[in-house]
């Protein structure tokens, strides 16, 4: 009988140590560039993208959303919900852009939620930066972010 509960245990301690372990260890970047078309934009890089502007409206400061982009693919994006500031894991890459909106495209992932390809650029001297997509549903969709030095209260 000893030797179950050891076994129940030992099982327990190593479920507990795989299912508690923090998913932010695990997230990884998604697909890095390679040859062809795909780079890390390093004008992305080095500061806090605050959603400033969604279809020519200014937003609200309940509904403003960060980003944050490293060199390596990796990132946060950082949201309100319900009042709490959240932080999730992102994934990024860039490529060319063959269409007359911009010469760029962003991949982006951010965790738990849906992929997508936008078409950006940047204005005022690279201090805003411009994401563009259209889904069929709802139309063109542009988002302004604002280039800031440090991550605003209250994240």
């Amino acid at each position: 009988m000893k030797k179950i509960y050891t076994v129940m245990a030992a099982v327990a301690a190593i479920f507990l140590s795989l299912t508690l372990t923090s998913c932010e260890d695990d997230w990884g970047p998604g697909y890095p560039p390679g040859p062809g078309d795909t780079f890390y934009d390093t004008a992305l890089t080095g500061c806090y993208w605050e959603l400033y502007q969604v279809n020519s409206s200014v937003v609200d400061p309940d509904e403003v959303n960060i980003l944050e982009f490293f060199n390596n693919g990796r990132g946060y994006y950082y949201e309100l919900e319900n009042g709490r500031p959240f932080r999730d894991n992102t994934s990024w890459w860039c490529q060319w852009s063959n269409n007359s909106t911009s010469d760029y495209q962003i991949n982006l992932i951010i965790e738990g939620k849906s992929p997508s390809t936008m078409n950006y650029w940047f204005t005022h001297n690279g201090n805003y930066l411009w994401m563009q997509w259209y889904n069929r549903y709802e139309g063109t969709t542009t988002y302004v972010y604002r280039a800031v030095d440090t991550l605003p209260y209250p994240f």
